[in-house]
């Protein structure tokens, strides 16, 4: 009988330490939508490879048929997204604050590759701040 009730107990505390880790890491995520269209069309690019750049590291996803992509759980803080399509000239928003349990919307437009102007690779340092 003690068994029983020391492995309930372990499974109980276990279990409130799996719900405990998963709503902090809630809480630290947040939602980055855009879409990605042709700079001097405005039409939607399909198939773009979009990337989030962040301290906590590099997410991917691809844009659907209509330009469309999402990040459901970037880190907080400041990231820099960027897209890339084949045919353009990649091109990237920096200083996007992904807030806590907010969506944040961001629109990417790429350069034809023959038409593409460079982009300095170099930003300056972008802070988020939350709250008051």
């Amino acid at each position: 009988m003690a068994d029983y009730s020391n492995m309930r107990t372990v499974c109980l505390l276990l279990l409130m330490a799996i719900v405990f880790v998963s709503s902090a890491r809630a809480q630290d995520t947040g939602v980055v939508q855009g879409r990605v269209i042709d700079r001097q069309t405005g039409h939607a690019l399909a198939g773009a490879i979009v990337q989030a750049w962040s301290p906590s590291g590099l997410f991917t996803t691809k844009s659907d048929r209509n330009g469309f992509f999402v990040f459901m759980s970037l880190p907080t803080g400041v990231t820099r997204i960027s897209a890339t399509h084949e045919g353009y000239a990649p091109n990237s928003v920096a200083g996007v604050c992904v807030d806590p349990d907010q969506i944040r919307f961001v629109m990417i437009a790429v350069y034809d590759e023959i038409l593409s102007i460079p982009i300095p690779s170099i930003y300056p340092q972008w802070r988020c701040y939350f709250g008051d």
